[in-house]
């Protein structure tokens, strides 16, 4: 198939969910106008939402040296976004386009959740609440990892250095670092070491632990949930396969936070070591 027969599927297959659900978004608002219960055109507005939910267009490089267009096949990778693709001016970009796709399609879902809160407002019913973003928080913590990560190694190199120091191991001149040549104030250095590194750690884990319960209310919830609710409550659109993904991305930064702790709290003063390990055993 050609690209530009591609945009065109791509469009018709899109444009037929948003436009779906948009008419329901009409019909409920002029529902609620008339005075009249909107009840048979709420339940569309769950049906389409979820429907809308489902729908997603995948793109990967036909060849890693960028040559040719892009075309749907597979969820792309990070090289894929790169600027240099090798797309030709008058060849249609596909990874474009599927941003405009994304763009309309979660327009329209945004438009249906408030929609749904004014619903509930106007027939007295209380407002769905919001719990927590789920998929954003999950991203915000994946890049704050990354930066904690770094400090914290290079933090526990700080600190192995001044245990080497403490145990007569090594001497102040043989480190890259300006230490102080006296017992106490090395112990006063693997102390506040010692608490940066718990709270740049604790830091992460506190996030994580919060996704983890909102995530297991969501399981616990979710069956008797309309597909509206969970989307205003917690930020995912009711699709199962998007539940098994995020649970894997909480399962990865536990393990992967839970195995940095494991690769310094040898070096840590006990007192750390233990509140680190019963957070990391939890």
């Amino acid at each position: 198939m050609e690209p530009e027969e591609q945009i065109d599927q791509f469009n018709k297959e899109a444009a037929e969910h948003v436009e779906q659900l948009t008419e329901t978004i009409t019909q409920v608002e002029q529902s609620l106008q008339d005075d009249r219960e909107p009840e048979e055109e709420i339940e569309q507005l769950h049906r389409d939402y979820r429907d809308l939910s489902k729908k997603r267009v995948y793109f990967k490089a036909e060849n890693t040296n960028f040559r040719k267009t892009l075309r749907p096949l597979e969820n792309p990778t990070k090289k894929n976004y790169g600027e240099n693709r090798g797309l030709e001016a008058h060849k249609p970009d596909l990874l474009d386009h599927k941003k405009h796709l994304d763009t309309e399609k979660n327009t329209a879902m945004k438009e249906a959740e408030h929609l749904y809160q004014r619903y509930r407002q106007e027939k007295g019913l209380k407002p769905v609440k919001h719990e927590l973003d789920i998929p954003a928080t999950l991203e915000e913590l994946e890049g704050l990892r990354e930066g904690k990560e770094l400090k914290i190694h290079a933090m526990r190199d700080y600190l192995e250095d001044l245990r080497k120091i403490e145990n007569g191991e090594k001497t102040v001149e043989e480190t890259e670092y300006h230490l102080p040549d006296n017992s106490e104030l090395i112990d006063q250095q693997i102390q506040t070491t010692a608490q940066k590194i718990y709270q740049e750690w604790e830091t992460i884990k506190q996030k994580q632990e919060t996704v983890k319960q909102a995530f297991q209310q969501l399981k616990q919830e979710k069956d008797e949930l309309k597909p509206l609710e969970i989307g205003i409550k917690y930020g995912l659109r009711p699709v199962e396969s998007t539940y098994e993904g995020v649970e894997r991305d909480i399962d990865d930064i536990t393990s992967q936070w839970n195995s940095l702790a494991q690769s310094f709290t040898q070096h840590l003063p006990e007192t750390y070591e233990q509140r680190i390990n019963r957070k990391a055993s939890a």
